[in-house]
C-alpha cells in the first residue's frame, strides 16, 4: 500500500524535474545578461559585451538538446564517408571524439565504439543495410 499513491516518482525522476526547472530559469538568467550585454555594447564597451555574449553562448550550448545523428561522426549534419574516415581515425587513436560524437559513432549501438561501427556504417553508406544506431543489429 501506497500511503501517497500522488508521489511515486522516483529519485531520478526528481533529479530530470530539478534540472529541467534550473536550465529553464537559467535561461532567463541568459536572456538577461544578453540584454546588458546589448546595453554595454549601446554604451561603447564593445569588448565587454563580445565577453558576455561567449558566456551566454557557452550556456546556450550546454543547454541544447542532445540528439544523436547516428554515423554523423564529424558532426556536419550528414552521414557521408567522411565520417568512416574520422571513426577510423578515432578507432586508430589518431583523434578523440567529444561525448556527441561517441554517442553519433554508436552505429552499432552496443557498449562500445569499434571497427563494428566502422563496418556497419560503410555498410550503411553503400546501402547494404538500411539504419544505424538502435536496432540496426540484433545483439
Amino acid at each position: 500500500h501506497n500511503p501517497n499513491p500522488h508521489h511515486n516518482h522516483t529519485p531520478m525522476d526528481e533529479l530530470l524535474a530539478l534540472m529541467k526547472y534550473m536550465t529553464g530559469h537559467n535561461a532567463a538568467h541568459a536572456k538577461e545578461l544578453a540584454d546588458l550585454a546589448d546595453k554595454l555594447n549601446e554604451a561603447g564597451n564593445p569588448a565587454a559585451y563580445r565577453k558576455v555574449m561567449q558566456a551566454v553562448a557557452c550556456f546556450e550550448q550546454g543547454t541544447e538538446p542532445f540528439v544523436p545523428l547516428y554515423g554523423d561522426t564529424n558532426l556536419d549534419g550528414a552521414v557521408s564517408l567522411i565520417d568512416v574516415v574520422y571513426l577510423n581515425k578515432y578507432n586508430a587513436g589518431i583523434m578523440t571524439f567529444n561525448e556527441q560524437q561517441m554517442e553519433n559513432a554508436n552505429c552499432v549501438y552496443d557498449d562500445a565504439v569499434n571497427s563494428s561501427d566502422a563496418t556497419i556504417l560503410l555498410q550503411y553508406l553503400v546501402e547494404l543495410v538500411d539504419k544505424v544506431g538502435p536496432g540496426a543489429v540484433e545483439l
